[in-house]
């Protein structure tokens, strides 16, 4: 059978609603696959047009982790997508197939993922069924390249300016994935995919399974499988930290991880702000491991955690960020770069460095340097500051931070 070009060849796979097939481009020998979407009832019909819109809205803009649409076509009673091939599977059976996989190399393809969302988001879609079924591989084995595939779910949302303030109210989705916003059905927004890509990064190091999907969830009563979005519902909510990335330290992946799956959207990271983070993971010597580093390396190491970075940016570098894994924000608040210029703002709802916060006492006692303005927090509560700012960069980090040597940040991957 032929598809214009593309010659469809034998079955892949299929589904509720459509069936996907290996296909061919006779001129040039390209793989392709070709989906198939029935459109022969009422209900058919809306999940063809819903998968199409999100395609034709990307149709003349390519990028590199979302699956491509080469052509679509109305054929026999059915919507034909012609797709990029992604030859490697899905990454749950690409995770399922690799135990031993390390924790960098699936950092890479996190970042991977949070790109293909980042670019979602700035071309105003919400995908909004998130999960590893639905991120497919192409490349190698060895190499693998992630392409972000299935838009039957997903929102081309009509707004002028920013995203972050469309509001969605379907329940829909795959409820091991699901925010808890989505799971009310109470006005959420595009948040809801980062909490779906918290999920499946927190799945990616635990490697927990329900039957073959792999997946995290709550153990509940007589061994139930609760869905994290759902049993964030409860209250009190569950101390996520407890029941996941164990493994792993209390650095700065562990944290940004778990920020992802605040039970309230407004303390998660957005996918632009994730992506840089797990750039500056991925590309430094801030990879999470299982131990604390000694005291030497504690000396040697002076990056700016990558927690930081979900923050404004001045003129002189980086002005501090969500604080831990609760997402209190702090950045663009100050202005950095010209001597004594201001650094910080609100620390969470602490108040303002550098002046009361309640009973607490005084949260900074700063002092104009050279380049900016030092931190100096003393309070009861231990070293909260904004941190300080070096030849125009920042340092930031606890008060108590050495500019010159010791802990930078005080978080330790």
């Amino acid at each position: 059978m032929r598809l214009g070009k593309y010659e469809v060849g034998r079955l892949l796979g299929e589904g509720a609603f459509g069936k996907v097939y290996k296909g061919k481009d006779v001129n040039t020998g390209g793989v392709v696959a070709i989906k198939r979407l029935k459109i022969e009832n009422v209900r058919q019909l809306e999940s063809a047009k819903n998968e199409l819109i999100p395609l034709l809205a990307l149709f003349n803009k390519s990028h590199q982790h979302i699956v491509k649409c080469f052509q679509t076509e109305l054929m026999h009673g059915s919507l034909w997508l012609v797709l990029e091939y992604c030859s490697v599977g899905t990454l749950n059976d690409f995770l399922l197939s690799k135990p031993g996989m390390s924790v960098s190399a699936k950092i890479g393809l996190m970042r991977e993922i949070a790109d293909a969302v980042n670019f979602l988001h700035s071309n105003h879609i919400v995908h909004r069924d998130l999960k590893p079924d639905n991120i497919l591989l192409s490349g190698s084995r060895d190499n693998p390249v992630v392409k972000v595939a299935d838009f039957g779910l997903a929102k081309v949302c009509g707004v002028v300016g920013s995203l972050s303030e469309y509001y969605m109210n379907s329940h829909c989705g795959t409820e091991l994935f699901l925010a808890p916003e989505v799971f009310t059905a109470q006005d959420y927004k595009m948040y809801c995919d980062i909490f779906s890509m918290g999920v499946i990064f927190v799945s990616m190091i635990d490697m927990q399974q329900v039957g073959k999907t792999v997946v995290a969830y709550i153990k509940g009563r007589m061994g139930a499988v609760v869905p994290i979005g759902r049993a964030l519902l409860n209250n009190p909510p569950p101390n996520l930290s407890a029941h996941f990335l164990t493994s792993l330290n209390d650095g700065s992946f562990k944290k940004l991880c778990l920020s992802m799956l605040s039970a309230n959207y407004r303390n998660r990271p957005k996918a632009v702000d994730l992506l840089a983070c797990l750039n500056l993971i991925g590309h430094s010597s801030q990879r999470p491991t299982s131990g604390r580093p000694d005291s030497g390396q504690r000396n040697r190491r002076r990056m700016v955690s990558p927690v930081a970075m979900m923050g404004g940016a001045g003129v002189g570098g980086l002005v501090g960020g969500p604080v831990g894994a609760m997402g209190m924000p702090v950045g663009a608040v100050g202005v950095v770069g010209a001597p004594g210029a201001m650094i910080g703002g609100p620390v969470g709802a602490m108040g303002m460095a550098g002046a009361p916060v309640g009973a607490m006492g005084m949260v900074g006692a700063p002092a104009v340097g050279a380049v900016g303005l030092v931190g100096a927090p003393v309070g009861a509560v231990g070293m909260i500051g904004p941190g300080a700012v070096v030849n125009g960069g920042m340092i930031g980090g606890p008060a108590g931070a050495m500019v010159n040597g010791g802990w930078v940040m005080g978080m330790w991957p």
